[in-house]
């Protein structure tokens, strides 16, 4: 992007643009990109060794949506259709039904990837680790592009260094954070925090306790998890700057600041 390294707090790119990127540079190392298909299986061919299976959009049997996103709303239905049109045309050279000679088959499509389910690879939780361990939250919320948001920097902090200001955390919000970090971005506010079961079940986030896995899509409440991450959002973490949420509700006025996601 033309304003990387313009923020002193983080140098970063977005992950839009690192696809680009690495999409560009995977085009001039020859690859053959195959755009509008997907991954139905692999099998071995007498003789020809391991083959993948291609479709069309959607037809490799995977969910509508990203793994952890549950199942696809009415909206995302309608969207998964235009998309599904949209990949008829793809603007890249028609997929073969098969590709022959397989080395190897690398899944990069998020939890929701179906790619290792045949060889036995899933996804499970661990009981290994102690119960208070931290789970990963990640939330965006849009960016209102106003002067109060302009002003916000980015920030990443650890409970270890700034344990004062996390006790005080746990006591305004009720989440009881390992860390944070805070991404200011074109598109939205995004944040990485990591509470502690413990905080969610008090927090009312988790609905049963007992329940395996504890984090099981029915098994949060969603309005709850809403409110706890606004609180956190709303924190004042910098000294002397506004708290992001709370300035990005200067900028958007009446109107509750929606998930960039949503």
């Amino acid at each position: 992007p033309s304003d990387f390294g313009s923020n002193p707090d983080l140098l970063h790119v977005s992950i839009s643009d690192l696809q680009k990127l690495l999409l560009k540079v995977a085009l001039l190392l020859g690859v053959e990109v195959f755009l509008g298909t997907d991954f139905v299986g692999a099998e071995w061919h007498p003789g020809g060794g391991w083959r993948a299976r291609l479709g069309p959009p959607f037809s490799g049997g995977g969910p509508m949506t990203e793994g952890r996103a549950g199942e696809a709303t009415p909206a995302a239905a309608i969207a998964v259709a235009a998309a599904k049109e949209e990949a008829s045309r793809p603007p890249s050279p028609a997929a073969p039904a098969w590709v022959e000679g397989l080395a190897a088959v690398f899944g990069a499509n998020g939890f929701g990837s179906q790619v290792g389910e045949e060889s036995g690879i899933r996804v499970e939780e661990t009981t290994s680790l102690r119960p208070e361990s931290a789970v990963g939250v990640i939330c965006n919320f849009a960016r209102m592009n106003g002067a109060a948001e302009r002003r916000l920097r980015s920030f990443s902090m650890a409970k270890q260094f700034y344990l004062p200001l996390f006790k005080k955390v746990a006591a305004t919000t009720g989440a009881d954070l390992e860390n944070i970090v805070y991404t200011k971005s074109h598109l939205s506010h995004y944040f990485v925090m990591t509470p502690s079961h413990r905080s969610l079940i008090e927090a009312g986030v988790v609905i049963d306790r007992g329940r395996r896995p504890l984090l099981a899509r029915d098994n949060v409440d969603l309005d709850r998890l809403d409110a706890l991450v606004r609180r956190i959002a709303s924190f004042p973490f910098k000294a002397g700057e506004q708290p992001v949420l709370l300035a990005s509700q200067a900028d958007a006025g009446e109107e509750k600041v929606p998930y960039a996601d949503s």
